[in-house]
């Protein structure tokens, strides 16, 4: 599976203390069920997350 790019948007502009308090959050893992399967990713890859993305899961149906 690929990486998924850095999430940017060069249209807002934040001050660096609302970017540090951005920065932190957008590392918190977050756990995704789906009938598929089960997988961890952190916010900043979920934000990144669009219609065909592909996400390598870790807990098949079967084993759950």
């Amino acid at each position: 599976m690929a990486p998924l790019d850095e999430l940017t948007d060069e249209t807002v502009t934040i001050s660096e203390d609302e970017q540090r308090k951005l920065d932190s959050i957008m590392d918190i893992p977050v756990t995704i069920s789906m009938e598929v399967g089960r997988t961890n990713i952190n916010i900043r890859n979920l934000l990144q997350l669009n219609q065909g993305s592909v996400l390598n899961l870790t807990v098949w149906p079967a084993n759950h």
